[in-house]
């Protein structure tokens, strides 16, 4: 009987232990899984919509810029960083937000007018609910360049020779957005950028054509210098 009791509970042991095995390869296999899946590439969603000759339809010359620069920007062009911090009101810093990121600035700083300001959260908010439309993955628009002093403009012509000396950039009314990078801001689906950039290409046409915005195609700087119209 005591035999037949020993057997029982060794059966009953050897039962109970290769549940414990079973459970624990069964959650090994779903750590396995998950950290296969947290590796793996994220799915390329593509958007095919309609493609722009770019340099040709966002070709807003730089005397437009300019124009709409003097007539609604800044009247007293700042001479250095230091005195944009004396022009309370009539400046809006422009921080990383919901609707945009903005890179770290070397040859300019973060302000705008108000209205400039405002148009660019509006171009920003309007890239973001374009490709929650299309169900596409998100992103943010990258801000690369905004008030200019003429003390940035001397030093970014010192090593960019092509930089003008006339820029719209010191009224603090234009800004640049980086067309090749876009802020990721989602891990399992991800969109090239030229197929980001035609998304944007539709917001910037739409604000174009209700005139609130200049802009021009920049294929070396890789990047829509845009000027709000006020």
């Amino acid at each position: 009987m005591k035999t037949i009791t020993k057997i029982k509970l060794a059966l009953s042991a050897t039962v109970v232990l290769a549940i414990a095995i079973g459970i624990c390869y069964h959650r090994d296999s779903e750590d396995r899984l998950r950290r296969r899946q947290e590796k793996a590439e994220p799915e390329l969603v593509r958007y095919y919509g309609p493609r722009f000759r770019y340099g040709a339809e966002f070709n807003d010359l730089q005397d437009k810029h300019i124009k709409a620069a003097k007539k609604h920007g800044l009247k007293e062009v700042p001479d250095t960083r230091e005195s944009v911090e004396n022009m309370s009101g009539k400046l809006d810093k422009i921080e990383t937000c919901p609707d945009y990121k903005v890179m770290n600035l070397t040859n300019s700083v973060p302000y705008l007018r108000p209205y400039a300001a405002k148009e660019l959260k509006r171009i920003g908010r309007a890239f973001r609910d374009s490709l929650e439309a299309k169900g596409l993955p998100q992103y943010r628009i990258i801000v690369t360049s905004v008030l200019r002093t003429q003390e940035d403009v001397k030093e970014l012509r010192r090593v960019n020779g092509n930089a003008s000396a006339n820029s719209a950039h010191e009224y603090g009314t234009t800004f640049d957005i980086w067309y090749a990078h876009y802020d990721w801001r989602e891990y399992k689906r991800s969109m090239d950028q030229s197929d980001l950039r035609v998304v944007l290409a539709e917001v910037l046409k739409a604000e174009q054509k209700e005139e609130r915005i200049f802009v021009k195609y920049e294929s070396k700087q890789h990047c829509f210098h845009i000027t709000a119209r006020k």
